[in-house]
């Protein structure tokens, strides 16, 4: 009896699954999922370190995952064991967020810091998913391209929940796969039934096209910032393809619709792009149209115009009025010129008060670098330094120059004229000198009255004082002899000869030496020690001015006791109150060097404010110069292409010496160059 019982429920155990598995409706089948997220993974995830799965309702996609890949599971749901639900909210700052946010996020960023680029999210609510990616990628070590994969398997689930976000300016290679609102999908070419598809060909990939579709193939704005880029030339997508397509398709299979969002262009860069539809129909699946899911969004901007960031800093970014027409050069604006030009794309430059700015605690900031970590702007430029307390927060670009921190120093002050008997002999010779003197005064008191005990000479009680001693001496250090009046057979006074004689001959090398010192001294103008390292600046009872704490970001965490000192001498002052400083000569000024003799600063000195200033030998410390972007932009690939470039051409060294003549915009543009 229990041996049929247990025979007769096997077998309605294994009808109830077999008929799961020959019902592949979105809804309810993780095996439809499943086929998906395997031929997905395959193709597009096969390279990448690691596979983040965000699931809540369908964990059973993991199983399809191909063999061979890493993978790691995050488990949204309220049962033990499991994590959850995420907090839908846009702030940056982790602190505030839900105890559960917290630690989703924590496992979120470890997988970031393992390398991990792929992410399959299927979650009710993914927009607090996409929410506390802004927060963690932030706050990761790791920086990379990464690529999301999010399944929507509600009918009703509407895309522009997710594309409308702000955050996706900053996520291009994003796809949804949702319920097709046809329901079904009719695969009229022959699909393989495998799952090793790995073809990527996008040249049947056609959308039929509005006419207000926007198309940039020479685009200038206000501010003669060109970016040209030929007819057809290495794009992304094939020709016209960034309007939502019309597919009429019939019934009777399960059909998914695969869509991302436009990304380009200016105004309808969140409209929704249809990639394709993937069907499972029996013993087949694959996609319709076969096309590429991921392709490079960045190659061809079509006139998207980027925020750029900066403020006036010669000679990387210039400002020049020509009447009622501002021209902007520089080298930084002759670089974004040409990677505009790369990528099909516009910009449009932007000043900021606070200069370089801060980036607080809580993911908020001011400046140059608060707006970029808050994403206010794509690029920031400006000669920027690698400074170590900013690499949480923002990405750099490969490096195009080398510059230094240097300071403009008080230049030395002539020594007052009363100083020059003093000035042949520095403090340790005249201590020495002075300490000598006082030994012989005493030798001679000592030796007089010793002559006078032991062997009864007579004539030597004026060196018995100290007092008269150390006058006797002076004497004899300037070649003035004692008084000898006793008979030169008397050998009772031979000690005090001797030691007379020896102190007449130091005093003879002595005073030569002097005597050459004080004509050197009376025949050149003598100056005080010039402030040219860093421990003489240290030593002075100079500060330093900036005019903003940045100028200490690169060395204020040092344990050099010369560094630290002259972190503690630093001051924060508006020119206003520093420029009258400076032109007196009573602070020390920074400066930043480069390559070619040029020199960047913070606030436009003339030469009236340099009559008192001199430049440092000895530089603070260098650093790559670099532009700045968000945390893991996308756009950073594509810059660093451009750099790598112009470096292995020399360019940025020595591409405006040798281009000068042709005019300012030629560098880095003309071929010539």
């Amino acid at each position: 009896m229990n041996a049929a019982v247990i025979i007769v429920s096997f077998l309605l155990f294994q009808i109830e699954h077999l008929s799961a598995a020959l019902q592949y409706t979105p809804q309810n089948s993780s095996y439809f999922w499943g086929e998906l997220v395997h031929e997905i993974t395959q193709t597009y995830f096969s390279e990448y370190r690691c596979i983040i799965f965000i699931t809540q309702d369908i964990p059973d996609i993991l199983d399809f995952v191909p063999p061979g890949l890493q993978i790691f599971n995050f488990q949204i749901g309220s049962h033990d064991g499991m994590l959850p639900e995420v907090e839908e909210t846009d702030t940056l700052d982790s602190t505030v967020v839900s105890d559960g946010t917290k630690i989703f996020e924590r496992m979120l960023i470890q997988s970031m810091d393992a390398g991990c680029q792929g992410y399959v999210i299927q979650v009710r609510n993914p927009r607090s998913v996409v929410y506390s990616f802004a927060r963690t990628t932030r706050r990761a070590v790791t920086r990379s391209d990464k690529r999301y994969f999010f399944l929507s398997t509600s009918p009703d689930f509407d895309v522009q929940e997710i594309f409308s976000m702000r955050e996706m300016l900053f996520m291009p290679e994003l796809i949804i796969a949702k319920v097709s609102k046809t329901e079904n999908c009719n695969l009229q070419t022959s699909l393989r039934s495998d799952h090793t598809r790995n073809t990527r060909n996008t040249a049947d990939y056609k959308y039929q096209l509005k006419n207000s579709d926007i198309k940039s193939n020479n685009c200038q704005n206000q501010n003669a910032m060109s970016c040209n880029t030929s007819e057809g030339e290495n794009q992304s997508y094939p020709e016209e393809s960034f309007q939502k397509r019309i597919l009429h398709v019939p019934s009777k299979s399960n059909c998914v619709e695969i869509v991302t969002h436009k990304f380009v262009g200016n105004g309808d860069s969140n409209d929704e792009v249809s990639l394709d539809f993937w069907e499972k129909s029996g013993g087949s699946s694959g996609l319709l149209h076969n096309t590429n899911l991921f392709p490079d969004k960045i190659r061809n901007l079509h006139g998207k115009k980027l925020q750029v960031l900066s403020f006036p800093w010669s000679p990387f970014v210039i400002m020049e009025q020509e009447g009622n027409t501002t021209i902007r050069d520089g080298i930084d604006v002759l670089i974004l010129n040409q990677y505009c030009s790369l990528i099909n794309a516009t910009w449009e430059l932007n000043f900021d008060d606070d200069w370089w700015g801060d980036i607080y605690p809580n993911g908020s900031g001011i400046g140059l670098v608060g707006n970029l970590a808050m994403d206010h702007t794509d690029l920031a430029i400006g000669a920027l330094f690698m400074w170590p307390d900013i690499f949480q927060w923002l990405d750099a670009s490969a490096s195009y120059a080398k510059g230094a921190e240097i300071c403009l120093a008080p230049k030395p002050k002539m020594i007052p004229k009363w100083l020059s008997p003093f000035l042949p002999f520095p403090l340790n010779v005249w201590l020495g000198v002075g300490f000598t003197l006082l030994c012989l005064a005493v030798t001679f008191s000592v030796l007089a009255r010793a002559s006078r005990w032991l062997l009864g000479a007579l004539g030597l009680e004026r060196y018995f004082r100290l007092g008269g001693s150390v006058i006797l001496t002076m004497g004899m250090f300037v070649e003035q002899s004692p008084p000898d009046t006793a008979d030169q057979k008397d050998r009772t006074h031979t000690p005090i000869r001797q030691l007379v004689s020896t102190t007449l001959l130091y005093a003879l090398l002595l005073s030569t030496a002097y005597s050459s010192g004080l004509a050197s001294v009376l025949t050149v103008p003598q100056y005080e020690k010039p402030i040219d390292t860093l421990k003489d600046l240290a030593m002075s009872d100079y500060v330093w001015v900036g005019n903003h704490p940045a100028w200490t970001w690169a060395i204020e965490n040092s344990d050099d006791p010369v560094i630290v000192t002259l972190t503690k001498k630093f001051r924060i002052m508006e020119d206003e109150v520093a420029m009258p400083l400076l032109r007196e000569g009573k602070i020390a000024f920074p400066l930043e060097k480069y390559p070619g003799g040029h020199f960047g600063m913070a606030t436009q000195i003339t030469e009236e404010d340099l009559v008192h200033q001199r430049i440092m030998k000895e530089t603070f410390y260098w650093s790559h110069i670099i532009m700045m972007t968000r945390k893991s932009s996308a756009y950073v690939r594509h810059l660093n292409v451009l750099l790598g470039r112009l470096n292995a051409a020399g360019i940025p060294s020595t591409g405006r010496a040798t281009c000068r003549d042709e005019g300012p915009r030629s560098v880095f543009i003309s071929p010539s160059c």
